[in-house]
């Protein structure tokens, strides 16, 4: 209804966990499938069925339908942003997600890997951040067409200034790749926040 409507520029949907999204991914070939099954039968039975109502309906549905699908299997008008954690457990997932959407012919330009440990004095953070390395290499090897950026466990991005400054990070540099600077021996990363950083995976 949004789409059709022509109101807005660009709309983004948060979308629900991986099982959830294929589900919804998948709903355009199912309804299109079930269109079609009632297309056929009401030409079967078109000297018995008269229902001029429901039968434009569907086929309005089905114009709806097919510019979505459009929209979706088009890179240069529509696009899912990934985000997983560093674990392997999650890392099973993306691949699924991933698969599934390569599938599906929608495009994913990016993952960002979120809730990352930053290395520190700690004995047991610098423990986990190098466990998180290893993902990240993996994730490396796993997606090497997809721009990865890692987000650093800094707390939550509350208030305004906070907002603007991760999605002026996020926003990047007119590209689609988020902005980053060189830190010797931390490889690229990027400050969103006093509390937020985020960096390149490589």
């Amino acid at each position: 209804d949004l789409l059709a409507r022509g109101r807005y520029d660009l709309l983004v949907l948060d979308a629900a966990p991986t099982g959830h999204l294929l589900r919804l991914l998948e709903l355009p070939e199912i309804i299109d499938a079930w269109l079609k099954a009632f297309f056929r039968l009401f030409l079967k039975y078109k000297n018995i069925f008269h229902l001029p109502k429901i039968s434009q309906r569907l086929v309005k549905m089905s114009k709806s339908l097919k510019g979505l699908r459009s929209i979706l299997h088009d890179p240069a008008k529509s696009a899912l942003y990934g985000v997983s954690i560093l674990t392997e457990m999650a890392l099973e997932e993306t691949k699924d997600l991933v698969s599934k959407c390569t599938g599906f012919g929608i495009d994913v330009p990016v993952l960002f890997l979120n809730l990352a440990t930053p290395a520190s004095d700690c004995p047991l953070c610098t423990q986990i951040s190098a466990r998180e390395g290893r993902l990240r290499d993996i994730y490396g090897r796993a997606f090497p067409r997809i721009h990865q950026t890692v987000v650093y466990r800094r707390g939550e991005p509350r208030g305004i200034q906070r907002l603007e400054g991760m999605g002026d990070r996020l926003s990047g540099d007119g590209h689609g790749m988020p902005r980053t600077e060189e830190t010797p021996g931390r490889g690229q990363i990027s400050n969103l926040s006093p509390k937020f950083t985020m960096g390149e995976a490589r």
